[in-house]
């Protein structure tokens, strides 16, 4: 059985948030921890939904593939994102683990009975609901007005801020340069370019393979503006 309380401690969506030592425990008798390796499917677009998916560690990503085959990435999804927290039959998008990823199912008519009978937790269910809604806002916000250096610096300064709560310093990219393109609506060499223009601004420098330092967070704050 999963510790649930100790696996989103210091998640930004706390489904647990405020709940008592009894009603964590009814949570936690639900839930079951899963592990998944780099590139596994969680899940996949038009299957049935029987769970409600929570990353506990790693990250994964959404993508939807269109009519004509081309693959758009949603969304990355980090500690404490969720998966399956609509009332849908079925998944309208895939999900993948971009690393060795452990997630928390909670089968869905168990989770949502709960959601009924537990005041608070269906209050967390709806504050996260609300914050979704808000990142897909921005999310189309920056699709629609921004350009190639502004979608690459909102989308690092996104990342920063999930991963450590803060945008200086070094921050792990766990995803490829193609991921971040489908995910930017752009193509992998315009994202090449633009890296290439934040390092000669001496914005951000490579320090890892998967690893970018920020040295001008202040910069790449006002171009994700």
């Amino acid at each position: 059985m999963a510790s649930t309380a100790q696996a989103t401690s210091s998640s930004h969506y706390n489904i647990l948030h405020n709940l008592s030592a009894d009603e964590l425990a009814r949570v936690d008798a639900i839930s079951k921890p899963l592990q998944f390796k780099p590139n596994d499917y969680i899940c996949r677009s038009g299957a049935e939904s029987p769970y409600v998916y929570r990353i506990d560690s790693g990250c994964a990503m959404t993508e939807r593939l269109s009519s004509n085959g081309k693959r758009h990435v949603m969304a990355f999804l980090f500690p404490g994102s969720f998966v399956g927290f609509f009332d849908w039959l079925s998944f309208d998008l895939s999900v993948k683990s971009l690393q060795q990823t452990q997630v928390t199912v909670f089968p869905r008519g168990a989770f949502f009975r709960l959601c009924e009978e537990i005041p608070q937790l269906k209050d967390n269910m709806d504050r996260i609901a609300k914050a979704i809604l808000a990142s897909a806002l921005d999310y189309m916000y920056i699709l629609s007005q921004k350009n190639a250096d502004e979608r690459l610096c909102f989308f690092l300064q996104q990342l920063a801020l999930r991963e450590k709560g803060s945008i200086e310093g070094e921050v792990i990219v766990p995803c490829s340069r193609e991921d971040i393109a489908d995910h930017l609506g752009l193509s992998k060499e315009t994202i090449s370019r633009a890296m290439t223009r934040l390092r000669v601004k001496r914005i951000i420098r490579q320090s890892k393979a998967n690893t970018l330092q920020i040295l001008d967070p202040i910069a790449l704050a006002e171009v994700a503006r």
